[in-house]
This record gives C-alpha cells, structure tokens and sequence, in this order.
C-alpha cells in the first residue's frame, strides 16, 4: 500500500516498457506526480505540473548509443507533454498551430523502414494532429507544432490505438462508435455503432483482422473486420467514400461475460495485453468497484470456425466466461488468521452476525492520551487505550483470551452511525482538554466529556448527516474561537460554541454540495466552496451573506486564503513547542526541542525549559500515529499505525523513569528497583551512555555552529502553565492500566510486529 498523494489519482503508467523494470508512474488530480519503486514501495522522485493528467505512455528514445525513458503525457490542457521517466521534469510540449484543443486520445507508432516515431493525437473536437518526434528531438524548442492535420467524424475519443501487426490501420473509439481509418491518409475504412443506453470505452488489435472493443457494462466484443480492412486483402479500400449502410459491418462473433456478476456502482478499468508466461497469452483484465480483477485469456478462433460461425444463425452471441477471478475481499477471507481490525477483539462474537456487523465508520487518534476514539455503525463510540488494543490484535499471548481486553469506554447517543469525529485540544490549546465532538447520520452533534464519558449537549441545527468537522484558525475574534465548525450533507455549514452551548452561524443558502472551507481572519469571514465552483463568503460575527462569487472571482478569493494560511503557519514556526513541532512534523524544531530535553536529563537541567516539564509526560505517545484510512464514503475505516524510530529512541533515552541514574524520587519504586537491578556495567546502561553522549556531543556541535537558531525555538516561558487551575486530568477509570508505561509499549509493539518479519 502506497501513501502519498494528497488528490484523487488519475492515472497511471510504467516508467519503462522493459520486462525487468520495477518502477511506475502515478499522477493525481490536483497535478502531483511521483515515481515509485514497487519492490520496496518507495517514493523514488516527486514533482507537481499544472493540469490534470488522463493517460500516460512510456517511449524510449535513442541518442548514439544512450537509450533514455520518456512519458508521453495527456489531459485536461491543450498540448502534449513529454517528461523525463527518471526525474519527471517537463523537456518539451507538441503544441498545435491549427484550432489547439485539448487531446482526447493518442497512439504511438514507429514505422520499420523508417527512423521517424510519429504521434497520432486527435483533440475533443475531432481534429487529428500528427507530430514527428523524431525531427521534434533534434530541435531545441519548449514547444514543438504538429506537421499534418485533418477533421475527422470522431467527436470524444477515447482511444487511438495503430495496428501493430500490419501499421497500416488506425482504430478509433468514441462513446458511440469504434471506426478503422487508413493510417496513410486517414481515409474512414468501416464503422460500428452501440446500442442505446451504453458507451464504448476503449479497444484494440488483437491481430490484423480482428479487434477488441468494451463498453461501460464490463463486457468485451470480439470483432472479424471486413476485407477492406485488412491491407494484404485485395479488397483493402475498396469501399472508401461509401456510406455506412451500404459498406460491409464488422462481424461480431465472442462476447467476454462474467457470470453471475453483482450491479456495479460505476464504469469498471479494462485493459488489454500481452501476458508473458512461456509463451504469449491475448489477456483483456477487468477490474471493479468491488476490488474484483476479471481475467480472459482470448482464444485463437481460426477463419474455418468464423465462417461457420456466419452460416449458422444464433439466437445468442457465443459468452466466453472469465479465465481466473479475484477479489480483495475472498483474499481477506481466506487468510487464516483473519486479517485484525483495530478493536476486533471488543466485537461481540461472530457467532451473532447482526451484531458483529459493528464497522467502525468513523475514528480519531487522542495522541496525548495514548487513547484511539472510534464511533461505529450502530451510533456507539468506544474510546480504548490505542497501544493495548493494537497489542492484542497483532500480538498473541494470554490477554487476548481475555474477555473484554483491553479496558475501554463505551459512549452511547446518536441514532445511526457516527460520521466524524474531532479532539478540538489537539488542534488548539485554547479548547478544553475533555470535550470530544462528534457528528452522525441522525444529523446530530454531540458534545462529550471525553474522561467522564458523560454527554454535555446536543447540538440539532443541521437537515443533513455531518461529513466534517473543523476549528477555526487561532487569529478568529474572541466569539469564534470558542466555535468548531460543522459541514452537513444538506450543503449547510454551522459554527457551534463549545463554551455558550448554541449556534453561533448558520450558513445554509448553497445549493450545490460543499467543497472547501477557507477562513479570512482579518475581515471575519468565512469562505464556503461549492462543488459549482461557486464560492459565498459568510460574516462570522453577524451571520449575514456578504457576496458571492464566481468564476475567476472566486478563484482569486480561494487564493488568497490559501496564501494567508501560508504565511501564518510561516509565522508561527519559530515558536514552535514540543508538542506543536509533533503535531506540524516539523524535523527542525523536534531535534532541537528533543536535544533540549536530553541535556536537562544529562545535566540535571542546566538549561531553563519549565515549560517541557509540563508536556514530557504527554511526548510518548508521538512516537506513535495512527491513521484512518477510507476507500470510499462507504467503506469502514482501516487504521495504519506510523511509529517514528527516531523520536521513540529519544524518548527511551530522555524519561526519567527509564533511564538508570536518573530515575527520580517520585517515580514508580518497581522502576527504580528495576534500574538498580540492572547494574552499572551492563550492556543496557553501557549502550545507554555510549548513546547519549553521542547525542550530547551532537547537540554541543549544533549549539556551537548554529545558536540562533536553537534560541529562535526556546519554548515560552510556563506562565500559561503555572497560572492554569490545577485540575487532575487523570483518564476514566478503567482505561488507564496499572503498571504499564506508553513509551514502553510502544517499544514492544514495535519491536514484536518488526521481529515477525525478521
């Protein structure tokens, strides 16, 4: 599994077309694209072009006897691109002199007697255009026009694939009709159309005379083309400039069917090509919105059997069923043992199946707590200890036949399934650290007490489910900080006070489904964007609509947000704490913060930092993210558990109560038996010493170099600390376990998933 796109993914591609090559190309919507090494699913290279990328091509190019790699791009702008395969920078464009347009589709052909590669690219409109790429190499231009150019009746292409087998035929399909053009002068050859209600999607050759052609309900065609089609028959164009009644039809003789299939929720991927395994194999794939992959191995249907096929009227086309099928979800179930959910082992028993249909559908990681929140199908939310849970999923040994391990808390108030889930103090240290929010499907919010267990308030202002749930940025008037917004499924969006328990602001004109919440802090609005592209800017303070806008307009407005949020969180990085610097990942800011820490440790605080004293306590759990993961709207969460070896390192080293010498006075006495029991010239302490007077010296060169910079990151002075009420903010009892220690945990949950894989 591969993370690492912030946008929907458009498309994919090899970097290569080489057999033993290991590496791919993805892009994404928002115009990402990063190079990936499928052997150990690193990120190899990363870049980001305007536009959105619909298909990509790998093409080898020769330069004396260097053998480079390009991807051949197209998409939702109007020339073609061609990337450098290794470090994904653009080299050049095919752009057009005559009605530029969008390319829809286009082929790559290389001719045998000739060293020109051309390009054969037809745009939305229907307009073909021809580069030369060979003579394209040898001029130095960003931008390189077409040579030839024809209007041709294929409006919406979809692909553009040039018969390998002969080169001398083109098919063309469009959502309505597949066509085969001479690719000498592009004269039209033949023509087939769909019946109503559906679309051709893609096609290709599977030898000189026959074509695969499919279509948007998952089924393939197999199709004999005409002898006019074919170049070494002598009727080849013979029929050119004949209408498409009296020409001669395509004979459509195999259908490629899944059987017993379920209704699919949108167009299935398919592809066609050649398998490599001993000999080589004609495959067409299918793959599905329900994780299933389809395979058919095409069959070799001599001329004999096809003219028999004509002479023989059937009332149903011959179905080949699939070679092989596969789902995701029969490779889950066949797996013994059963793949672990994160609080499987809280489930009822499978034995009631009505009930162990819980999902957990919506999911928020308390990091300062060690505490993994999941609100669930049935409208209840179960706050456990995330460590604990995880360790008896994943783990064996004798908790696990425990009944009701690990403690936990169940929180029962909305009617349906919970939809969102947000912890305001992680955010911001202005909330209450024990209010957890959350959002259902009964259009309901919920305010809890998140040490209690006990529910404060129902908020009920939305005609929707909630889909969201967010805090407004720190510079917001005094009203708004105590608000969390809320994002509704009627295309509403709400400010709800945590402190005064109503609504604030009600925002609920739009009338298309929302996309973006911005926030404009300085004039008190808050920008709401509509799928239409519309955007309606809303004051905070009155309620009241101020505009809305449109078009490019509404761009510039959705801009401008974004650049001030740039420049705050550029303002806010030399100040950063501990605690901020986990949460913003800033790799600066935690070595400083943790370097600070070690010294106190080592040099029984020499320097002053009050201010980590009160938040060391909360830092273990940072070793540790866990986050939830969706498909799609309908699927439940699956959870990934990102443990940073790093700053666990630093923590093992820096806590009082591991470290032997340092053990203070206060600490558990089990602890402190422990590190005396240990001994002095163990390998334990020896490793421990050897480790931290590395990272001492380590600190005192970065402190010599470079002091600036560690005095720009000093934590603030405590007043906010000290002044604080002291209220004892231990967690529910129940849920905090007795002689158990986080960071320690975390240690043998990463140590024990890493020792199975050796």
């Amino acid at each position: 599994m591969l993370l690492g796109h912030s946008a929907s993914i458009s498309c994919l591609s090899k970097a290569s077309e080489s057999w033993d090559s290991s590496t791919f190309i993805s892009a994404a919507e928002n115009g990402e694209m990063c190079l990936w090494d499928v052997g150990d699913g690193r990120c190899i290279e990363q870049n980001r072009l305007p536009g959105v990328h619909l298909s990509m091509q790998p093409y080898q190019v020769t330069n004396g006897n260097i053998r480079e790699w390009r991807i051949i791009c197209q998409g939702y702008y109007a020339d073609i691109n061609i990337l450098d395969a290794t470090s994904l920078e653009l080299l050049y464009s095919l752009s057009s002199s005559v009605a530029p347009d969008w390319i829809s589709a286009f082929c790559i052909i290389k001719p045998l007697k000739r060293n020109d590669d051309i390009i054969i690219g037809v745009t939305t409109t229907g307009m073909l255009k021809v580069w030369n790429l060979t003579s394209a190499l040898k001029k130095d231009s960003d931008s390189i026009c077409e040579e030839e150019c024809k209007q041709l009746r294929c409006k919406g292409a979809k692909t553009v694939t040039c018969c390998a087998f002969t080169l001398r035929t083109v098919l063309i399909v469009c959502s309505k009709k597949w066509q085969i053009y001479d690719a000498g002068d592009f004269s039209q050859l033949c023509m087939e159309a769909i019946e109503k209600g559906q679309h051709w999607i893609g096609g290709e050759f599977t030898a000189a005379d026959r074509v695969l052609v499919w279509s948007s309900n998952g089924k393939g065609y197999l199709y004999q083309l005409p002898s006019n089609c074919i170049p070494e028959s002598d009727d080849f164009r013979s029929h050119v400039g004949r209408s498409p009644e009296t020409s001669v039809r395509p004979f459509l003789y195999c259908v490629l069917e899944a059987t017993q299939e379920k209704p699919l929720s949108c167009t299935p991927a398919m592809t066609f090509f050649y398998g490599r395994r001993g000999s080589f194999f004609k495959l067409f794939i299918r793959g599905d919105s329900g994780s299933r992959l389809t395979v058919w191995k095409i069959p070799e249907v001599s001329d004999k059997e096809l003219s028999f096929l004509k002479q023989e009227e059937f009332d149903t086309l011959p179905v080949l069923p699939p070679t092989s099928s596969n789902s995701l979800q029969e490779a889950w179930d066949s797996c013994s043992p059963k793949p672990a959910g994160i609080i499987d082992q809280l489930c009822p028993s499978r034995k009631d199946s009505k009930q162990h249909s819980l999902q957990v559908t919506a999911s928020i990681y308390i990091a300062q707590e060690g505490w993994l929140v999941c609100g669930r199908s049935n409208g209840s939310i179960l706050i456990v200890p995330a460590v604990q849970s995880a360790i008896a999923q994943l783990l064996e040994g004798p908790h696990t036949a425990r009944k009701g391990w690990p403690p936990h808390r169940i929180l029962k108030g909305h009617h349906g399934r919970v939809t969102c889930l947000l912890y305001p103090h992680q955010e911001h240290q202005r909330y209450d650290s024990h209010h957890l929010v959350s959002g259902g499907i009964d259009f309901t919010i919920c305010l809890w007490d998140l040490f209690s267990g006990n529910k404060l308030h129902t908020f009920c202002v939305h005609g929707g489910e909630l889909t969201q749930l967010l805090v407004p940025p720190e510079n917001c008037n005094a009203r708004v900080l105590t608000c969390v917004c809320s994002v509704a499924t009627d295309h509403s969006v709400a400010l709800l006070s945590l402190r005064d328990r109503k609504c604030t602001l009600l925002a609920s004109r739009h009338l298309f489904p929302i996309r973006a919440i911005k926030w404009r802090p300085a004039e008190d609005f808050l920008v709401v964007a509509l799928e239409d592209g519309s955007v309606f800017v809303w004051q905070m303070e009155t309620g009241h609509l101020d505009r809305i806008a449109e078009g490019t307009t509404a761009e510039d407005i959705l801009g401008a947000c974004a650049e001030l949020n740039r420049a705050h969180e550029v303002m806010l990085t030399p100040t950063q704490s501990i605690a901020q610097a986990f949460r913003r990942r800033s790799l600066a800011a935690i070595k400083n913060a943790a370097h600070r820490t070690l010294l106190a440790a080592a040099q029984g605080s020499v320097l002053n930092i009050p201010s980590t004293e009160g938040i060391i306590s909360k830092d273990p759990a940072h070793a540790l993210t866990i986050q939830a993961v969706k498909a799609n709207i309908k699927d439940p969460d699956f959870h990934v558990l990102f443990f940073d070896a790093e700053v666990l390192i630093v923590q093992l080293l820096t806590d009082k109560n591991l470290i032997p010498g340092i053990v203070s006075q206060g600490s558990h006495p089990d602890l402190a038996k422990l590190a005396e029991s240990s001994g002095r010239e163990s390998k334990t302490a020896k490793l421990t010493q050897k480790v931290a007077g590395f990272i001492s010296k380590q600190i005192d060169n970065m402190r010599d170099s470079d002091e600036d910079e560690v005095d720009m990151v000093q934590p603030p002075p405590a007043i906010s600390v000290t002044e604080e009420p002291s209220v004892p903010q231990k967690g529910p009892k129940g849920l905090t376990l007795e002689n158990s220690h986080l960071t320690l945990d975390i240690a043998q949950l990463f140590m024990s998933c890493l020792h199975a894989w050796d």
